[in-house]
């Protein structure tokens, strides 16, 4: 499948970092007609300062836009309410895993995340008793 190019411009104007994102619906299952949309469904990465406290924002993100003549609508979830949903048996979100895998779903992101593991030396208290 030819991955037109407003869509990869759409993915990557989104503020958070994806885990991953997919083409669903008609586009998926091979019947989309001329007129069909796109449906891009996917998770993504909220900072550290979005996530810690007492108010939930930016759970999920909805764009619906047309870009060149393409109607594009964007779903995406944090991480923490995917994997809540997941744990719920949420057919939405066990379709969008396991369409990359049985259905040939192409599998579209904004990059890779990055990981950075700082090595702790643990400070041995003082032998030297005077």
């Amino acid at each position: 499948m030819n991955i037109p190019t407003s869509i990869n411009t759409i993915i990557e104007q989104q503020p958070y970092p994806f885990l991953f994102t997919i083409i669903s619906g008609s586009h998926l299952y091979g019947f989309p007609s001329a007129d069909s949309d796109y449906d891009l469904r996917g998770v993504h990465i909220l900072p550290v300062q979005e996530v810690v406290g007492l108010q939930t924002r930016n759970e999920t993100i909805e764009v619906s836009e047309v870009r060149e003549s393409l109607e594009i609508d964007l779903v995406t979830h944090d991480v923490k309410k995917f994997f809540l949903m997941l744990l719920k048996k949420n057919g939405y979100v066990l379709e969008q895993l396991y369409s990359r895998k049985d259905s040939g779903g192409r599998v579209l992101t904004k990059g890779t995340l990055g990981v950075e593991y700082h090595k702790h030396e643990p400070q041995r208290a003082s032998t030297n008793r005077s």
